[in-house]
């Protein structure tokens, strides 16, 4: 009997993680997909003369010095590394509870 309550605790851990880790995975998508819009508006801006081509001129002929990341590009990688690592240890826990099951 013990062993039935302590198997049917897992499982139903087994099943939360599952979820977690689920909507885990589609924040990480949907950080995602603003960081490639956010990536290709700034593509398209300096394709067409935006804001990086006065900068690049005077510091010699357009050559690429770095690269340049607002404060919203930067919160979004951060937010990204968060849930990476949220991720992570949330997977290592199920991996954990399929290994005791």
């Amino acid at each position: 009997m013990r062993y039935r309550d302590e198997l049917k605790t897992k499982k139903s851990s087994l099943k939360n993680l599952t979820v977690s880790i689920n909507a885990t995975k589609a924040e990480m998508d949907q950080v995602q997909q603003k960081l490639a819009h956010k990536q290709d508006e700034k593509r398209a801006a300096h394709q067409r003369g935006g804001e990086f081509d006065d900068e690049n001129e005077m510091f010699g002929g357009g050559q690429d010095h770095g690269v340049v990341i607002d404060e919203e590009e930067l919160a979004l990688l951060r937010e990204m590394k968060d849930l990476k690592r949220s991720y992570r240890d949330q997977y290592e826990k199920l991996r954990q509870v399929k290994v005791a099951i």
